[in-house]
């Protein structure tokens, strides 16, 4: 129940960079956050590498929440 939202996204000359949220659960029905940035480079039609940051220390801080029940 993973949601992506893009914050910023920039397009530069062999390179897109994008500064993104994730919001869920995980395996265990635990709800988490998780921010982070991707850059990936570009040649012609081909993606050659792509680099990732996730910010570890704030996922790893966050609390235990409940699992939010969408059924009403």
């Amino acid at each position: 129940d993973a949601t992506l939202m893009i914050d910023r996204g920039l397009v530069g000359e062999g390179a897109v960079a994008l500064l993104w949220r994730l919001h869920g659960h995980d395996g265990a029905g635990v709800r988490l956050r998780a921010i982070g940035s991707s850059v990936t480079f570009v040649q012609g039609d081909d993606i050659v590498r792509e680099e990732m940051l996730i910010d570890m220390l704030s996922v790893a801080a966050q609390p235990a929440r409940p699992i939010i029940d969408y059924a009403l």
